[in-house]
């Protein structure tokens, strides 16, 4: 759960979480991506989905916890607002008219 909590507190500081492209957050390997996609479903790149399965990956790579991301997923998904939010990064609007 540290890792989300770093992606929590960074995204925290942009003042953004929901609908946030993560520039910074270093490529998600192709393969853990598609296992991803078959547990959460569909995801952009540099969504913060994206990050969560990276993270998630990690995490269990190192033996420092279960897989997390099905049990992410499931709770969340059928919140649909919140979710579209993880899923689908959107541009800053917030400087703009």
């Amino acid at each position: 759960m540290r890792a989300l909590v770093y992606l929590r507190n960074r995204c925290a500081h942009h003042s953004r979480l929901w609908h946030h492209s993560v520039i910074d957050a270093g490529p998600t390997p192709n393969n853990v991506r598609a296992k991803a996609k078959r547990l959460a479903g569909q995801f952009e790149p540099r969504s913060v989905l994206d990050v969560v399965a990276s993270l998630s990956d990690v995490l269990v790579r190192g033996n420092a916890t279960p897989p997390i991301l099905q049990a992410f997923a499931d709770q969340y998904r059928g919140h649909e607002e919140f979710w579209n939010g993880l899923v689908r990064p959107v541009s800053p609007r917030d400087h703009h008219e």
